[in-house]
């Protein structure tokens, strides 16, 4: 392909910790990866290859990648607790001095976990200047909103689910809140689980598409949107032409607190 006098794309779509990357291909644009975190080496399996996820060995074979997703598997099915040691292999993100990172436009990470040692490389070398599209979840990712808050300038799109139900958690909303003050390029934002600020929401006035969707904790109701911070959202998106809320519990739409009425939004 290298040859190719058409130069083809190769897209790898299905990837799953065991294509080497010793080669260096420049016609891969996209790579999408899944690992599983938990799983065990088979008794008696003599072939078996444990998977392996080394990011620093994807950028370096794929110098001219646009998207990559990566999904890592960390949940444990089935009532009894296997105590086999894992066996895949999840290195940290480790880059010699000369070494570069391809300028991705879009990035996808569910249930990656970016380790102390390196915090550093992932806020210095990694390019978060040149994202569009950043999308976060289902399962937690570990220190991400950290390491781009600040470092993102020109994010288009950012979505983001999890089940964060502690201020204290890798998603919770003020690590979001400080991620989404940082910048004010947003096109498009999908919020599903924990909620920013609408502070932190308006700082985007170029919005055309905004979802906001509170997962509901264990004997707690969620809380909804008041009339107040809607009015905010109209009077300071200008652009916005697609809004997803919650209702109130019983499905009914927002009213003025004094005379009841259906809230008038001028600009939606």
């Amino acid at each position: 392909m290298l040859t190719h006098k058409r130069t083809p794309k190769l897209y790898l779509l299905g990837e799953d910790g065991h294509t080497p990357t010793t080669t260096s291909l420049p016609f891969v644009p996209e790579v999408r990866i899944s690992v599983d975190a938990e799983a065990t080496r088979p008794d008696g399996d003599v072939d078996f290859e444990p998977q392996r996820l080394a990011l620093h060995e994807i950028f370096a074979a794929y110098p001219n990648l646009e998207s990559l997703s990566v999904s890592v598997n960390r949940l444990v099915g089935g009532c009894v607790l296997d105590m086999s040691p894992r066996c895949t292999q999840i290195l940290p993100l480790s880059l010699h001095e000369n070494a570069t990172i391809p300028p991705l436009q879009r990035l996808s990470l569910s249930g990656y976990k970016i380790q102390k040692n390196e915090l550093s490389t992932w806020k210095t070398r990694f390019p978060w200047d040149k994202l569009k599209s950043l999308s976060l979840g289902v399962q937690d990712n570990y220190n991400v909103l950290e390491v781009a808050t600040g470092h993102v300038h020109d994010l288009r799109g950012f979505e983001i689910t999890g089940y964060c139900f502690s201020w204290s958690e890798p998603n919770s909303p003020r690590g979001l809140e400080k991620f989404l003050s940082s910048f004010n390029s947003l096109e498009s934002l999908i919020a599903k689980g924990p909620v920013p600020p609408i502070s932190s929401v308006i700082h985007h006035s170029n919005l055309k598409h905004l979802c906001l969707h509170a997962i509901e904790q264990p004997n707690k109701e969620r809380t909804t949107l008041s009339v107040e911070e809607i009015k905010s959202l109209d009077r300071n998106l200008p652009m916005l032409s697609s809004l997803e809320m919650d209702l109130d519990p019983k499905n009914t739409w927002v009213s003025n607190e004094n005379d009841h009425s259906m809230l008038d939004l001028a600009n939606f």
